[in-house]
């Protein structure tokens, strides 16, 4: 295999999907997290400038998964373990008669997630790389039936704006909501677009499977689909707590 090819470079800690006219995906196999995906040289990421990739921690940004569990965690670190662990590449980088290109990568249970968490599994995360969208396929399989296994997988998406003012996300309205900025207050949304003006940190429940979120990089939108998922959280530290989680991250 040349791993020097047009269409994919293999470094020691991250993988480079190339398709073409500047559409490009980077990612990290510290927790398996995609540092950068650009459309035309348009980068539609955020990490923060003091990101850590020397391994010692999840990496702030990007897209980050986020598996067992979402939130405090009394038997391990925040938000699971999953964006702290070195993946493996286990297929890939191929190019697709669509001229697309694929890449699974894997982790499996090892003596750091037995310590926090009893479950044998692997995860398999696939991603495929399109001419103007990126594509995530996930499974899990529990490597022990004596075992019901419960968990949580998050994909946390740092999302890059151009001005967060002119930002709006629709196909919220009627979803239950849960504020945690106002001591957990649940609500429903009956925005037909919602606004970002201020910190915000809420979840919504049993959101529909397409969101729109506009004015993204260069005035864009960007159409989330997915299947099989249930949950949003809409997140902006805004001003007063940027610079915290740009240097301790979330």
């Amino acid at each position: 295999m040349d791993l020097q090819s047009p269409w994919f470079v293999i470094c020691e800690d991250t993988v480079l999907l190339d398709r073409g006219n500047y559409t490009t995906c980077t990612v990290n196999l510290q927790g398996a997290t995609v540092t950068s995906w650009r459309i035309q040289n348009k980068e539609m990421l955020y990490v923060a400038h003091q990101a850590d990739f020397t391994g010692l921690r999840h990496i702030v940004g990007g897209i980050q998964f986020v598996f067992p569990i979402m939130g405090e965690w009394s038997f391990g670190p925040r938000h699971g373990f999953a964006r702290k662990s070195r993946w493996k590449l286990v297929q890939g980088p191929e190019k697709l008669p669509s001229e697309d290109i694929c890449a699974t990568f894997s982790l499996m249970y090892n003596e750091y997630t037995l310590s926090l968490w009893h479950f044998k599994f692997e995860l398999l995360y696939k991603i495929t790389l399109y001419e103007k969208r990126i594509d995530f396929q996930i499974s899990v399989e529990n490597w022990d039936a004596r075992y019901a296994m419960e968990f949580v997988i998050v994909q946390h998406c740092w999302w890059r704006l151009d001005d967060i003012h002119k930002c709006k996300i629709k196909g919220l309205r009627n979803c239950q909501y849960k504020d945690f900025l106002k001591q957990n207050q649940v609500a429903r949304e009956y925005r037909d677009e919602v606004t970002i003006r201020q910190q915000t940190n809420r979840v919504y429940y049993r959101t529909p499977n397409k969101l729109v979120v506009e004015d993204t990089v260069a005035g864009g939108s960007l159409n989330l689909l997915r299947k099989n998922g249930r949950d949003v959280v809409v997140w902006n530290p805004w001003i007063e707590e940027t610079l915290m989680v740009n240097n301790l991250g979330t």
